[in-house]
C-alpha cells in the first residue's frame, strides 16, 4: 500500500473517483492490496515469537495506561483550577 493511500484511509477517504463507486467496503480493501492474515503471520505471533510480542504489547499497555493516567491528571488538575476561578 502506498503512502498516499495509507494517508487517504487515515483521513477517510478511503473510495477513490467513480471507478468501483458500487463496490463494497471489502471490495475496495482486497482492491487496495490489503490482505487477510496468513497461517504464517499467526504461526509467527503465537508460536515463534510468542514471548517477544507479549513482551511488546504488554509495554504497549503500560504505555497506554500511563498516557490515560497523565491525561486524567491533568483533567483533575483543570477542573480544579476552574473551581478555584469560581469561588
Amino acid at each position: 500500500m502506498s503512502l498516499l493511500q495509507v494517508i487517504d484511509r487515515a483521513g477517510g477517504y478511503a473510495f477513490g473517483g467513480a471507478e468501483g463507486a458500487n463496490d463494497t467496503v471489502w471490495q475496495v480493501a482486497m482492491r487496495e492490496g490489503v490482505t487477510a492474515m496468513d497461517v504464517k503471520d499467526v504461526q509467527e505471533r503465537w508460536i515463534d515469537a510468542k514471548d517477544e510480542y507479549d513482551e511488546k504489547e504488554r509495554r504497549e499497555w503500560e504505555e497506554q495506561a500511563k498516557a490515560r493516567d497523565e491525561a486524567e491528571r491533568v483533567k483533575r488538575a483543570e477542573q480544579e483550577d476552574d473551581e478555584m476561578d469560581v469561588v
